[in-house]
């Protein structure tokens, strides 16, 4: 089940990846009406879609992904934070257009992202955490 694990959370990371950087090639993929339809993604939004806060998440959620690799217990927690921040800020991004290939990927991401989760912590995956964090080496001073 670790293996499968693993294979999930950089299975999930690398599609992330990809559709996070999908709007850097839409000048180069449509034109016209579609291009003009692509650029209203993010209006209205109270959070910058263009500032660094996407860039800060997408940091957050590789970094967290590779503890998650590691089985490190912070990971885990992060994680399912991450997860709970990208659910409650959905409003606040503004309109989301995409294109269906996107959508696809959005849709395996949510799906892996709950998958992550109920694995971590549901399955005997999840004693691997606590494994690790109980078997820490310990400190003398």
């Amino acid at each position: 089940m670790k293996k499968y694990f693993t294979f999930l959370v950089l299975g999930t990371l690398f599609l992330y990846a990809i559709w996070f950087i999908a709007p850097f090639f839409w000048g180069y993929l449509y034109e016209g009406e579609t291009l003009n339809l692509l650029s209203w993604n993010g209006y209205g939004g109270i959070i910058d879609a263009n500032g660094p806060i996407p860039y800060v998440i997408g940091l957050a959620y590789a970094i967290v992904s590779l503890g998650l690799i590691y089985f490190k217990n912070w990971a885990r927690f992060a994680f399912l934070l991450l997860t709970c921040f990208s659910v409650v800020s959905a409003p606040f991004w503004g309109m989301q257009i995409q294109t269906g290939y996107e959508f696809v990927l959005t849709y395996l991401v949510a799906l892996g992202d709950g998958a992550i989760l109920i694995i971590a912590y549901l399955t005997n995956v999840s004693n691997e955490f606590n494994f690790a964090h109980n078997n820490a080496p310990k400190r003398t001073v």
